[in-house]
């Protein structure tokens, strides 16, 4: 027969878990949310890298010819894809809160892109300069 605690209340034992069936709904939930963020990653990556390479097209010299530019470019991706990770954090926020709607992963996803590529615009552009060489 297991011993139990003298001193615990009766609710105590369930309420208190930490993986009681509440957070176990909460991971399950964080879960489908980040499977669908990275499921929209390549879109993503492949309309900022489709802005990068035109934009970078219109001075080749001082872009692609550049080692200064593709150490810009590498570490401004490590950094966009790392800032991707805020969305998907929002979602599961908004949807421990309540939010149900499907209206936010697209706005997140529209505004970050959208701030992505005027970063991403402004890195290439700061190349075209002359001396940036």
């Amino acid at each position: 027969m297991p011993l139990e605690n003298p001193y615990a209340t009766a609710e105590s034992s369930e309420e208190h878990n930490p993986l009681s069936a509440a957070s176990v709904t909460l991971a399950q939930t964080a879960r489908q949310i980040f499977l669908a963020w990275e499921r929209q990653r390549p879109v993503y990556n492949g309309v900022v890298a489709t802005v990068v390479c035109t934009m970078s097209l219109l001075d080749l010299h001082r872009t692609v010819a550049s080692v200064r530019f593709w150490v810009s470019v590498i570490i401004g991706g490590v950094f966009a894809n790392i800032c991707y990770l805020a969305a998907p954090l929002l979602e599961t926020y908004a949807t421990w809160l309540g939010y149900r709607g499907s209206l936010l992963r697209t706005v997140l996803f529209i505004l970050g892109t959208l701030l992505t590529l005027v970063l991403a615009m402004a890195v290439v552009a700061a190349h075209m300069l002359p001396g940036m060489d």
